[in-house]
Parts: C-alpha cells; sequence; structure tokens
C-alpha cells in the first residue's frame, strides 16, 4: 500500500469535523496532485463552466480538454450563452487553445459536452447539450476536423439538457443518446414543471430520430444534472439511472427491456431529496453496480452529506453509507463532482471530489483502504482559483502514467484548472484492468456469431476509449488451452456499448466447438484475460469429434469426415497432433529420425504405429487394395474407409491395438456395420498423401 496511508492513519486535523480544512496544520506529505504553471495550461477566467470531457480530438495519442459553458441559474440569461473551449494537448508539455478549429466562433448554452463514436468510423464526435430552451447540436468528426450537421442529424427540439449519455440502448450496434430535460423556465424550483428525460435513437450512420414518445417513461423530471447508463440487474442491457436534484420524490431508475423500452424501477434507497450526482460502479466485488451519490445525506455541517448505496444483487439498492465512509470523514461539504480511480494503484477504487465552495471544504481524496473511505490529509484543493469546481474528470495527460486531473469551475471561482500527479504521492499504474462480469457464453449455432456481453474496467469512470490500448476476444477452433490461444488465436475487438460494458463477438465457423477468452490492455499496457470458454455449436461440421464418432451418431456424420488436423487433438487417423513436439512434422506423420520415441498423451510414437501397421497388413495383403465401394473388393469382403477388408472382420482386430489405439479410436466406439482400424490405415494413406497442418 502506498507510503502515504501511514500518515492517513492518524487522520490529523481532517477527522475535526467543526475545524475547516484551510484553517488546520498540516503535516502530511505533499498534495497527491499539483496545479501546472502557467505556462502549460492558463485559464482566463471568463466563462461558467459546468463540464469537463476529456477526449483524444485528432487521434494522438494524447488526451485533450473540453470544457461545456453558460450562465444563468434558474433560467437564461442576457449573458448566458458563452463560448465553449477546447485545448490541444501538446504531449503533456502544454495546451493549446483550439476552440475556434473545434466549436467554431460562435456561442452555446452547453450544461454538457459529450464525446463517443455516433457514426462508427473511429473518431469521437461531440454532442453539445444546450440549455435555456435551445437546439443541442452534434459536431461530427473526421479526421480532427469538425462540421455541425446538427440540421440533418438531430431531432429538432427546443429543450434545456442538463446531461448526455452515449450507450446502445437497442443492441443494433450502434450508439444511441439520452438527454435529460429540465422543462420550460424557471428550473429548479417548487413551481417548475420539469421534462421528459428524452431517448435519441441512432440509425447507425449517425442521424437520429426521436423515440422518447415511444419509449421513454412519460415521467416529468425536474432539474436533473447526472444521468448515467447502469446495468444495475446484470442483465448485459442498459438500465438508466437519473439524478434529479429538484424532485421531490428524489433521484429515478428506469429499466431496459433489452430493445431500449423503458420502465420505472426506482428503488426506496432513492428516495432522498437533492441529488446533484451519481456514479456507479462495483463497490464490494459482489458483481453488482453500487452507487455514490452526493448532496442527498442528510445531518452533514451544511445539511447534506454524500451517500454510499449499495446493490442487494436484485437490483435494489441498500443506503450503506456508514460500513463504507464513516460520519466523520463524510461531512456535508457542498460536493458538486465525483470520480473514481486507483489513484495508488493498488487494485481498489479511490474517490476524487470536487466542491464548489469556498476554500473551507477544497477538492479532495478519499482513499479506499480495505473498503472504508478515508480522506487524504493533503486536499488539493488548495491554490486560489480551484475552489468553484463544478466538475472534474482524471486521465493521464503527460504520458507518465499516473492519474492527472481537469477541474471545470464557475459560481465561486471561475479560472478552470490541470493538475498533474506528484511524483511522490501518486503512483505507476501497474494494476489490470478488472473484467468484472462476463457472460458465459456455451452455446452458439452455425450459422450465427458468438456474442459475449462483459462489464469491464480500468478502476476509473468514466469509462473512455483513450483508456485503452485494446479490449478483444481471442478465439480459436476446437477445444483448447489458453496457451494455444495466445499463439494461435485470432483476435476480434471489442464494440463499448455504455456504462463499463462490452460486447465481443466472432463468427461461427463451421465446426463442432470453438474456444474464446477475453482480454483487455489498458493505455498503460497492463492485461487482464479471463479463463477460456468452449463453445458447441450445433449444426456446425461434426468431423473429429466424439458426437459423430461414438458409433451411434455416424449416420449423421458428413461423408468426407476427416480428423482435424491441427487441433492438438490425436483422432482416428492421426498419429499426432502436437505442434509443440518436434517428431510429428504433420498430422498423418512423424519423423522416424527423432530420437525420442517415448510415447505421450497425444503422440502416438513411431514404435506403435509400425507394429500395428504390420498386423494390419498380414490380414489385408492377400486380397486387399483400394476401393469406392463393395463391388470394388473380391468375394468375402467389404469396402471400409476406402480399403477392402474381411466381411468377417470384428471389433477384436482393434482390441489388439491396431494404430496404437483401442476400438474406441478417439474415445470412440467401432460401428456396427465392420469399421474399425483397418479402415483407419486406409483414411491414413489417403489423407497423409495430401493433407498438410491446417492454422
Amino acid at each position: 500500500m502506498h507510503s502515504l496511508l501511514a500518515v492517513n492513519r492518524t487522520r490529523i486535523a481532517i477527522s475535526l469535523l467543526a475545524v475547516p480544512l484551510a484553517l488546520v496544520s498540516l503535516t502530511a506529505d505533499a498534495a497527491p496532485w499539483n496545479k501546472v504553471d502557467a505556462a502549460v495550461f492558463e485559464d482566463t477566467g471568463e466563462y461558467w463552466s459546468r463540464d469537463v470531457e476529456l477526449v483524444d480530438l485528432d487521434g494522438d495519442g494524447y488526451v485533450d480538454i473540453l470544457f461545456a459553458n453558460v450562465g444563468g441559474v434558474f433560467e437564461g440569461t442576457d449573458d448566458s450563452d458563452m463560448p465553449n473551449q477546447a485545448y490541444h494537448n501538446d504531449a503533456g508539455a502544454a495546451f493549446t487553445d483550439v476552440t475556434a478549429s473545434v466549436f467554431g466562433d460562435g456561442t452555446d448554452t452547453a450544461r454538457v459536452i459529450k464525446s463517443c463514436d455516433v457514426d462508427n468510423d473511429g473518431d469521437q464526435d461531440l454532442i453539445i447539450g444546450n440549455t435555456w430552451d435551445n437546439q443541442s447540436r452534434l459536431l461530427r468528426n473526421d479526421g480532427g476536423t469538425f462540421s455541425d450537421v446538427t440540421d440533418t442529424a438531430f431531432p429538432v427540439k427546443m429543450a434545456s439538457v442538463g446531461d448526455v449519455e452515449c450507450g446502445d440502448v437497442d443492441e443494433d450496434g450502434d450508439l444511441d443518446l439520452v438527454l435529460t430535460n429540465w422543462g420550460p423556465n424557471p428550473v429548479n424550483q417548487l413551481i417548475s414543471m420539469g421534462g421528459v428525460t428524452m431517448l435519441w435513437l441512432n440509425d447507425g450512420a449517425g442521424t437520429f430520430s426521436d423515440a422518447t414518445a415511444a419509449q421513454m417513461p412519460d415521467v416529468l423530471v425536474n432539474y436533473s444534472l447526472d444521468v448515467d447508463f447502469v446495468d444495475v440487474d446484470n442483465d448485459y442491457d442498459l438500465d438508466l439511472a437519473l439524478a434529479c436534484q429538484g424532485c421531490i420524490g428524489g433521484s429515478l431508475l428506469y429499466l431496459n427491456d433489452g430493445l431500449g423500452l423503458f420502465t420505472p424501477a426506482t428503488p426506496a434507497a432513492f428516495s432522498e431529496v437533492g441529488t446533484i450526482q451519481l456514479e456507479a460502479m462495483d463497490l464490494n466485488d459482489d458483481g453488482f453496480l453500487d452507487m455514490i451519490t452526493l448532496g442527498d445525506g442528510q445531518g452533514g455541517m451544511e445539511g447534506v452529506r454524500n451517500r454510499i448505496l449499495v446493490n442487494d444483487g436484485l437490483g435494489d439498492f441498500v443506503d450503506e453509507t456508514l460500513t463504507y465512509w464513516p460520519l466523520i470523514e463524510n461531512p456535508g461539504s457542498g460536493d458538486r463532482g465525483v470520480g473514481f480511480l486507483d489513484y495508488d494503484s493498488d487494485g481498489d477504487l479511490d474517490i476524487v471530489l470536487g466542491t464548489n465552495a469556498s476554500l473551507q471544504w477544497p477538492d479532495r481524496l478519499m482513499i479506499n483502504d480495505e473498503g472504508v473511505y478515508y480522506q487524504e490529509p493533503m486536499p488539493f484543493g488548495m491554490d486560489p482559483g480551484t475552489e468553484g469546481t463544478l466538475a472534474l474528470e482524471s486521465v493521464d495527460l503527460n504520458g507518465d502514467h499516473r492519474p492527472d486531473l481537469v477541474l471545470g469551475s464557475g459560481e465561486n471561482a471561475f479560472v478552470n484548472a490541470v493538475l498533474f500527479g506528484d511524483e511522490a504521492d501518486t503512483a505507476v499504474d501497474i494494476t489490470p484492468p478488472a473484467l468484472a462480469h462476463i457472460e458465459q457464453v456455451e452455446e452458439a449455432p452455425f450459422p450465427g456469431s458468438v456474442d459475449v456481453h462483459a462489464r469491464i474496467h480500468d478502476y476509473k469512470t468514466p469509462n473512455k476509449p483513450h483508456d485503452w490500448e485494446k479490449v478483444y476476444i481471442e478465439w480459436a477452433e476446437g477445444n483448447v488451452s489458453a496457451e494455444y490461444l495466445e499463439m494461435n488465436g485470432t483476435q476480434e475487438d471489442g464494440f463499448w456499448y455504455g456504462e463499463n460494458m462490452w460486447l465481443l463477438s466472432y463468427e461461427v465457423p463451421d465446426i463442432w466447438e470453438s474456444t474464446y477468452r477475453i482480454c483487455a490492455i489498458d493505455i498503460a499496457q497492463n492485461i487482464a484475460c479471463s479463463d477460456v470458454t468452449v463453445v458447441g455449436h450445433p449444426g456446425g461440421n461434426l468431423c473429429g469429434n466424439d458426437v459423430c464418432d461414438d458409433g451411434e451418431n455416424n449416420n449423421n456424420c458428413p461423408e468426407d469426415c476427416e480428423p482435424m488436423c491441427g487441433n492438438n487433438v490425436v483422432e482416428m487417423g492421426e498419429q499426432c497432433d502436437d505442434d509443440n513436439d518436434p517428431q510429428c512434422v504433420d498430422c498423418m506423420t512423424v519423423d522416424t529420425s527423432a530420437s525420442d520415441t517415448s510415447d505421450t498423451d497425444n503422440t502416438i510414437t513411431d514404435t506403435e504405429t509400425d507394429s500395428d501397421s504390420s498386423n494390419t497388413n498380414s490380414e489385408t495383403d492377400s486380397d486387399g487394395g483400394m476401393c469406392i465401394d463393395d463391388s470394388d473388393c473380391p468375394d468375402g469382403q467389404i469396402c471400409v474407409d476406402g480399403l477392402c477388408v474381411p466381411d468377417d472382420a470384428t471389433e477384436s482386430a482393434t482390441d489388439s491395438g491396431t494404430l496404437g489405439l483401442d476400438d474406441d479410436g478417439c474415445d470412440c466406439s467401432a460401428n456396427d456395420d465392420g469399421r474399425n482400424a483397418l479402415g483407419a490405415l486406409a483414411l491414413l494413406v489417403i489423407a497423409g498423401l495430401g493433407r498438410r497442418r491446417r492454422r
């Protein structure tokens, strides 16, 4: 565990609820994050920034910074329209203002900017959620060049959008949009009407249609500042959680039927009023999403605390704040921004909080110590100009694999800030990603595809493309090992479809079974892979498997059924099938010059083959020969697998060890029509002439 935790155990000064943080004498290490100097990033402080969005705009490998800016509180004012801001990351050395090239020269009333690839071209497009009865906008990204396609791509809708979330709600392979709507002015008051949360469906090319009336609950939501996709019931579709600051009944939860039809299912734990923001992650490692909520807990110094709600595994939640977050560590503090990260790279979820209050309650870090949250002694928001935080987000900005922070500010201060992780007090990321909830697919018919859903994260929120080097499914034909997959498997990239959810797929080959595993490599090159899963494919080719060759189902086998060369299983007619055995030249022969002729589990030795071949030849030399059917054979013989054999051949002929196998072959029983290992020799001879190892 990180060295600064030893200091944290003393809870020096910070644990005194009655003492403002700015007034205590701190003796801890340096703050975990340090504000960069003006030569690296300097904000003018002219605008009221409501949201931070971090995104690699041009695909150069460095994450850029966007701020959504708007004035007005309960309704729009004459000065509400403001330019948004965009800063290009120059490899962490500086941030260049590129506002005009991204947003143009105009203004917006933007409460939120969200980046996601809506047209499936690999670039991150931008959705601008405008407030005060204005049209939200879509900026399409083509290799770092942005164009406004709102008129052709978005429904015409004047609204006050508080938040936007991207996700594939109907599993059609594209990202849809959910947008909160505050309704008509004024907002966030008892007399406010609120608005219906909107659902816009993507046609696959980045053009959207309004499906709100047909697929969303007709519920008026008064002043929602945050909406998140959350799979609360682990059925792999995207449910919807709405933080509502002005709703008298608290926040809301809508369940998805898997096709994008949402129905209310709000648990009792959501009934506390005043929720500003919520963030979902699995806090207790039980495989279900839990939540942290801001501003809806009672009894703090300012009247409200934050809460932790634990999922009971049935989609309901229980307030377990006192279990995870002691009262003394959770004062009412006016928090407005929250995110999860693993700042000390110990494989658990820490919490970073931003507040818009004065220096009495600065931005701070909550350290996860065996499931209980304690405040890191030195807050990082002590610099003047960081006390007005309304939004924050973390990412590695300078390539050192430490988490950095960006703060968007307004109300009490208006200067946005960039903070780099302190080399002594934030750890380099060495933790593999979390494969938290992976679907087990054990059957997928041919033709079709193997579709595996999974919850995968890198111990931070939100989940963004720039967090990943690669998330993929690795598969191969047959029942194979993880080692074989690593050497010979085929990789297919995963599709992020919302929250921490991924869809990973491959097309079913014309075979009886295949094997897959799920892998993720984060941007710091840490890798995690799941165990392998073997999938059966009804309708696929039965060649070279026990179901086809068990003596009872041979009538279902293809006529040209041959051993499956290259699956590391020695089957009827094969002498060996082991890539790692130097004796195994191909599936039909062994290297007789090799010095090692010892038997192995998956190789029939040269010695065994020679002795068995002589036995077979002694039975067939008198009349034997190649054949297509019985008419090609002398009287008293029948054609079996291309070779004439005596009609009275019995199971005993193979019990003696023909070809080094008993009558079961590859765990199979002999056929009632007299097929035995003599036919296997013919198959060996015929197939060995033309077949080489298949990859």
